[in-house]
């Protein structure tokens, strides 16, 4: 028998509504999966960071290779435009051709000038002077 005085409390809990017991589990299990969703998108883009970075590697060596290659040709075409404007060579195709080529007429030689280039004799002496000036002061 129960003799206290006030309300007679019963042996299983009421607690009230169902969704205010259950609140701070559904809270628990939402923060855990937001977590588990970042820590699994930060290994995605991990993994993609570093698939980028190996696709630029790949592009970089395989620029690389290409400029290479472009040095080599403008070498090689470098080597074939000494041999092809040499004398030796451009004698032996006047001689292939038959053509009647003669030496030039001295009035036929004439200096072009493509833009007013200094008097190098100017130039040299420059420096000279601005020593001669140095030791003045």
């Amino acid at each position: 028998m129960n003799i206290q005085f006030g309300q007679a409390q019963s042996p299983r809990p009421t607690g009230g509504n169902l969704a205010i017991r259950l609140w701070p589990k559904m809270w628990f299990a939402v923060k855990a999966a937001l977590f588990c969703l970042a820590v699994a998108a930060l290994f995605n883009g991990n993994i993609y960071l570093r698939q980028k970075i190996a696709e630029t590697e790949r592009g970089i060596r395989r620029t690389e290779r290409e400029i290479a290659g472009t040095r080599r040709e403008i070498e090689r075409l470098r080597v074939d435009y000494a041999e092809l404007t040499g004398w030796p060579y451009i004698r032996r195709r006047i001689a292939e051709f038959k053509l009647p080529l003669r030496p030039p007429l001295p009035g036929q030689i004439r200096d072009i000038r493509l833009h007013d280039a200094p008097d190098l004799r100017q130039a040299e002496s420059a420096p000279a002077q601005a020593g001669k000036f140095a030791a003045a002061r």
